[in-house]
């Protein structure tokens, strides 16, 4: 996956950007900042990666990201509005030290957790409320939501996204590479890859591609293609509760529903009928 290094646009003296996305689709190629973002999706819904983790996205999450941790936000094709107010910023912002000042001490576990990237275990009015007001407030008041928000987050339920920091380090060549990769499978997971097939895309052998994948994602491609599968049967039953396994089994991809079962168990923990029964449990 080629990291795009991304300059967020801001006007001189300028230390908090606050950003509003409206349109079909978020901002769809894996990149990286120096600002870390504080982001509450209102309407989209879609997969999220965050470094080497997959993940999924959806109205009412609110989802930070650290500094230069890499990520994007695919939405499907057919996806009618995907709406999402950010904030940027970075820890040296308003000064090398202002966050190491003695009044700031509450805000250390958060400083933490940034690295991993983080959601909101569940959703807070109180969030919500912050995110809709921020559009009308001048320079002041958005600094001082920011340090309310900052304050609030020390004290939610926080569910990290990647399981330990995460460095992409891969040049120029080898992020094109993988960037074909990448967009080959988020279009074509629901059937059958063959190992050839991604191989003779980057004009590699099988074996050649599979250390190649490995080494620059820490997973084998069919670790990260079964996460992917994984991930979109999750999403179906939480959205179709009245589909059948083996229906989900099938629109995500597997061919027999005793290997979805086993893959499903390896990656949450639980088999699909246990998921299926919890998720109604909740509603």
């Amino acid at each position: 996956m080629k990291v795009y290094p991304f300059k967020i646009p801001k006007k001189p003296k300028e230390n908090i950007i606050l950003q509003i996305d409206k349109a079909a689709r978020f901002y769809d190629r894996l990149h990286q900042h120096e600002e870390i973002q504080l982001s509450y999706v209102l309407s989209g819904k879609g997969k999220l990666v965050i470094g080497n983790t997959i993940s999924t996205f959806k109205p009412g999450d609110f989802i930070a990201i650290g500094s230069n941790l890499p990520h994007l936000f695919l939405s499907p094709l057919d996806n009618r509005e995907s709406h999402m107010i950010s904030i940027f910023f970075t820890k040296k912002s308003f000064g090398d030290t202002f966050f190491e000042n003695q009044e700031m001490e509450n805000l250390l576990p958060l400083w933490e957790y940034l690295p991993y990237g983080f959601k909101v275990g569940k959703e807070t009015q109180v969030i919500r409320r912050l995110f809709a007001e921020l559009k009308n407030e001048n320079k002041f008041q958005l600094f001082i939501k920011l340090l309310e928000l900052l304050e609030l987050l020390t004290q939610v339920n926080k569910v990290p996204l990647v399981k330990s920091p995460y460095v992409l380090k891969i040049n120029k060549n080898q992020g094109e590479r993988l960037q074909i990769v990448f967009d080959y499978v988020m279009q074509n997971f629901q059937t059958e890859i063959k190992l050839e097939q991604v191989a003779d895309k980057i004009h590699m052998s099988k074996n050649a591609f599979c250390r190649f994948f490995k080494q620059r994602t820490n997973k084998t491609f069919f670790q990260f293609l079964a996460e992917i599968r994984i991930q979109h049967a999750c999403e179906l039953f939480r959205e179709q509760p009245e589909v059948s396994i083996l229906e989900v089994s099938t629109q995500s991809g597997y061919n027999t529903l005793s290997n979805f079962n086993r893959q499903f168990k390896a990656i949450n923990q639980m088999n699909p009928s246990n998921y299926r029964n919890k998720l109604s449990r909740n509603f």
